[in-house]
């Protein structure tokens, strides 16, 4: 771990984060990460923070690399051009002298508190013009008996450009100039999320509208053509997503990492092709829960806080300041 190559590498992160961070977008996840998992790492990206980024020292990887860093943790993907001999030959010639330095650690994570009501979190940020909108709750796993239909599901209803999301708040409210949602599956959890932005004066109706669909998710099933045009556009691309050795190795690590199985793809691709209307209500009523929400908006307190407080109580939170980034000095 070179320190020269460290203190460019963290410079680079820095510069990134420090201007990512200030987008408004950026705090409406960032806000919603951290109250939809509290304690939990998914409530942190992979990337960290400017503190986080700041707060590493070379001896804080050295330290990570030798806890975590295991031949009995680790997996090795071949795609391409390449037989199985070969790829052992490589595999024993390059790792096959690898010892794990310390005991293997026992990690336990935190439980994830789920919301008892709908609330309202506004970031305040003075003088925008307008507001970005996340809204949220717990979902599921890939090892949920529900999580194919899922896919169908989150596609009529946010994921496509089509999706009743899109058609209401984009072109028939005329609020955003788009609007997105849906199931995302982790390794150990999983949320239900929805996306939009809109002006500040029609915060409130942007709000509303989300929830509205959220309800109407549960209420009205999927018409014929949603779902044969969500399983079509799922079933049409699953080639297109995988034809490169890259596409091909991401998928074996999802399915390693997951402990998903080696059936894995063809289970995915016959529940889609095999569900129908009631497949699609069924896991709908069980796993959305419109009442439970936790929605997030970036934008002037001021001028939005009356407007959401008509939908449900409302907490107004102080944008944070950016941190300054810390100089990492060369070897």
């Amino acid at each position: 771990f070179p320190e020269d190559e460290f203190a460019k590498l963290r410079r680079q992160v820095l510069t990134s984060l420090a201007v990512s961070s200030a987008e408004p977008d950026y705090i409406a996840e960032h806000e919603l990460r951290q109250r939809m998992y509290g304690t939990h790492p998914y409530s942190r990206t992979a990337t960290g923070e400017i503190g986080d980024v700041n707060a590493l020292e070379v001896g804080d990887l050295k330290q990570w690399w030798s806890r975590f860093a295991r031949p009995d943790s680790a997996v090795v993907i071949f795609a391409g051009d390449i037989d199985e001999k070969k790829a052992y030959e490589l595999v024993e010639k390059t790792f096959g002298k690898w010892k794990a330095s310390e005991a293997k650690q026992d990690i336990k994570l935190p439980e994830i508190a789920e919301a008892s009501g709908t609330h309202i979190y506004i970031v305040d940020k003075p003088g925008s013009t307008q507001s970005q909108i996340r809204a949220g709750q717990m979902g599921i796993t890939r090892h949920d008996d529900g999580y194919f239909v899922s896919r169908l599901v989150s596609n009529y209803f946010g994921w496509s450009f089509n999706s009743r999301l899109n058609e209401v708040i984009r072109v028939q409210k005329g609020l955003t100039y788009g609007a997105w949602g849906g199931f995302t599956a982790n390794r150990f959890a999983g949320d239900f999320t929805v996306g939009t932005f809109t002006k500040t004066e029609s915060t409130g109706e942007a709000v509303q509208t989300v929830i509205d669909e959220i309800r109407r998710l549960k209420s009205e099933a999927p018409s014929e053509k949603e779902l044969k045009e969500s399983q079509t556009f799922m079933l049409g691309s699953f080639v297109r997503g995988r034809e490169t050795p890259q596409q091909v190795a991401g998928d074996l690590w999802l399915i390693e990492s997951q402990q998903l199985g080696s059936d894995y793809l063809e289970r995915l691709l016959e529940a889609i092709a095999k569900a129908t209307k009631t497949d699609c209500e069924k896991f709908v009523d069980k796993r959305v829960e419109p009442d439970r929400l936790v929605i997030v908006v970036v934008g002037e307190a001021e001028k939005i806080k009356e407007q959401l407080e008509k939908i449900a109580p409302v907490t107004v939170v102080p944008a944070e300041k950016p941190k300054e980034a810390k100089t990492a000095k060369a070897a």
